[in-house]
């Protein structure tokens, strides 16, 4: 029984971290979800606190904080979650020089914690 549980930390875990890069990011504080969207070009928007958080799929060129479409999912998910519940989300962010990822100084998503 304590081999599921720590497989499914594990799993939880790389979910979480496997879009990390080596790029310094920023942390929202506790922030409360108004909306959760996918755009026409594959970009998940989260709205949190009034605040676009943007998640971008690894075909975005020129793009270096990206996840893969499962992770993309997995965001979506946590943040329809927390908007539903009333709970709130604390989102990990990086402009990258403001460069790359859509618009100047979008805030692509590194990661993403649900917290009460």
């Amino acid at each position: 029984m304590k081999s599921r549980s720590y497989l499914g930390c594990l799993i939880l875990a790389g979910a979480v971290l496997s879009s990390a890069d080596a790029y310094a990011t920023t942390e929202s504080g506790a922030c409360s979800v108004s909306g959760v969207a996918f755009d026409s070009s594959t970009r998940l928007v989260v709205d949190c606190s009034k605040t676009h958080y943007y998640g971008f799929d690894k075909n975005w060129k020129g793009c270096t904080q990206t996840a893969s479409m499962d992770v993309l999912k997995t965001w979506e998910s946590m943040a329809v979650t927390a908007m539903l519940s009333g709970k709130k989300l604390k989102i990990g962010w990086d402009t990258q020089g403001g460069s790359g990822c859509g618009a100047t100084g979008a805030r692509a998503i590194s990661h993403i914690w649900l917290v009460q």
